[in-house]
């Protein structure tokens, strides 16, 4: 049951921000100064990282210490939507950089889409969502 859970809170959330944002090609870098994301890029990361590093260590401790299985599964997928958040969105910035800097000089059209972005928003939203809630759910059950 846990797992529809999983998948559906995500699901909807892309929803309702694939419907409520403009349909547009989105810019990575502020001012159309080149690379300028990649500082904010590796914030992220980093961020990322962190937490991704908390959810593991609470769904293999939990699993020892007889933590409720759905607290274990919720630290699970917060550290697998953080690992999907931090391969997509690196993976979307490159096709960014690659696609509007070309070697010319010239500039190629955007290829971050509003579905791209939502999904990246989704990937961070459903990251901090169930690792806050499996950190929560694991403070209550000890």
């Amino acid at each position: 049951m846990e797992f529809l859970i999983f998948l559906a809170i995500p699901a909807t959330i892309w929803t309702v921000l694939r419907l409520t944002l403009p349909n547009q090609r989105w810019e990575w870098d502020w001012s159309m100064a080149e690379s300028t994301f990649t500082l904010l890029l590796g914030h992220y990361l980093r961020i990322t990282q962190g937490m991704v590093v908390a959810d593991a260590l609470i769904a293999f401790a939990g699993a020892r210490l007889t933590l409720p299985l759905a607290a274990v599964s919720c630290s699970l997928a917060g550290a697998v939507y953080g690992i999907l958040f931090m391969v997509y969105t690196t993976a979307s910035y490159e096709k960014y950089v690659h696609a509007r800097y070309r070697r010319d000089g010239s500039a190629g059209e955007s290829p971050y889409t509003t579905s791209s972005y939502a999904l990246v928003r989704t990937l961070g939203y459903s990251t901090v969502m169930f690792t806050i809630g499996g950190l929560v759910w694991t403070v209550i059950t000890l």
